[in-house]
């Protein structure tokens, strides 16, 4: 038998796992490294010279700025777009997931709460 805090612990266990599976790579914060290693699509992080930091999608790198569009808890937001001038970023990372691992992960969750879950509504045999 097994409880529901059992359930609960695999179900948070796993979401916690998956969230592992992301990683980041600085990019140093020079115009030709930027145009370089960042490509339309790509997920950043970008702290500005004054401190402000911002998160999002590249929609577009020109030769002054990179410009994308804000993201919070990894969706868009808005409909405008921001664009950072190269002069004024201090640090700017390169956002990924893991699509596989994320994948591997909840699979492996799900199995262990459908074992759980199968074991637990399995009726003995009587003797």
């Amino acid at each position: 038998m097994f409880s529901n805090k059992t359930l609960t612990f695999v179900v948070i266990t796993t979401f916690f796992l998956s969230t592992s599976c992301a990683s980041t790579r600085v990019i140093k914060p020079q115009p030709d490294t930027i145009q370089n290693e960042l490509k339309r699509g790509d997920r950043v992080k970008v702290v500005t010279k004054g401190g402000s930091s911002f998160k999002f999608r590249i929609s577009d790198i020109n030769s002054e700025a990179i410009i994308g569009r804000i993201l919070r808890q990894g969706r868009p937001v808005g409909p405008d777009n921001i664009q950072i001038l190269f002069t004024e970023i201090a640090k700017i990372e390169e956002m990924k997931q893991d699509t596989v691992a994320i994948l591997a992960v909840f699979a492996v969750g799900f199995l262990v709460a459908a074992g759980l879950i199968l074991n637990s509504i399995h009726v003995q045999p009587q003797l």
